[in-house]
């Protein structure tokens, strides 16, 4: 009776084994004592604005939390920087957790006798949030290469300002989840049986546009973040519906 499957994308139709595979800002580095340089400021980012954490098991790494987190800190591990220790030398004093609404997360530490918020999430979120707009073009480039990209910013905390505006830009890194093995051929099956399948996710546009196409759920169709879906009159929304290929974000 299946006309049609809905389905997420991380960990259904990817591995959901994030890996980071380009930096606008180079290779992580430990800055020793305050970053002065981008790569800098997003290693100590990477390493103590989350709550995630490695664990090594039958001599594999495991993350424990957020698999995008997981990620960032794989990373740092691959240039033998140890988050455990960056968390140990930066006191944190608060956490503003990342939701969707925000999509973002914020956290407030000392570092060199200083309060700093670091903040990381989506580009287009933290972009928005800098006193100099920067270029995110490169952000959309990985996306169409299939990645989710997460920014990075900070700013020094005077007079208690903990907002999360008046940031300065670091950079940002794109992660890449790859299909698992099979996909393509089961979304091939449902389709030649008459099911329609459409990917549903919180990834931006460009990167689910790829992933669709990867697996070959894309079928000419369009599309549609959620907020433009949800801007529609329910008529619309039924018109637009027939065609849909994806709804991002």
């Amino acid at each position: 009776s299946a006309t049609t499957i809905c389905t997420d994308k991380t960990g259904t139709l990817t591995k959901n084994q994030m890996e980071v595979v380009e930096s606008s800002a180079g290779n992580p580095e430990d800055s020793g004592d305050l970053p002065q340089t981008p790569a800098q400021w997003i290693t100590v980012n990477a390493a103590v604005n989350g709550t995630a954490h490695l664990e090594e098991r039958d001599e594999k790494v495991i993350v424990i939390g957020n698999s995008t987190e997981g990620a960032l800190l794989r990373w740092l591990r691959q240039y033998k920087i140890d988050y455990m220790q960056l968390r140990a030398e930066t006191h944190t004093t608060k956490q503003y957790l990342f939701d969707g609404n925000r999509k973002r997360m914020s956290t407030v530490v000392h570092m060199d006798g200083r309060t700093w918020l670091l903040v990381k999430g989506a580009p287009e979120i933290v972009a928005g949030l800098c006193t100099e707009k920067p270029d995110i073009s490169g952000v959309s480039v990985l996306a169409r290469r299939a990645m989710r990209t997460l920014a990075f910013a900070h700013k020094e905390v005077t007079n208690g300002d903990e907002h999360e505006s008046g940031l300065t830009w670091d950079g940002f890194v794109g992660i890449r989840d790859h299909l698992r093995d099979n996909i393509p051929e089961s979304v091939a099956t449902c389709q030649h049986a008459g099911i329609k399948v459409r990917m549903v996710t919180g990834d931006n546009p460009e990167t689910a546009r790829a992933i669709a196409q990867e697996s070959g759920i894309m079928q000419g169709g369009t599309v549609v973040s959620g907020a433009k879906f949800r801007a529609m009159t329910k008529d619309e929304q039924t018109e637009v519906s027939r065609n849909l290929d994806v709804m991002a974000r």
